[in-house]
């Protein structure tokens, strides 16, 4: 039964030139404090997943 409500999506995101540098900022320095380098497509990806967890749990301003 968990088949059914499995969702696979493919997700496109696009950012500005000062959006991506700030994000390779952020992701520089995550991964200096993981044993392998952080790519991008994980850290955009766990830091969406952050901000829903936070907008489920009922904070408007994340």
């Amino acid at each position: 039964m968990t088949e059914q409500y499995k969702m696979q999506r493919t997700q496109r995101v696009s950012f500005t030139k000062e959006e991506a540098e700030i994000i390779d900022q952020g992701r520089e320095i995550a991964s200096e404090f993981a044993p392998e380098p952080v790519s991008v497509n994980k850290f955009i990806r766990r830091s969406a997943e952050l901000r829903a967890k936070k907008i489920n749990e009922g904070d408007v301003n994340a």
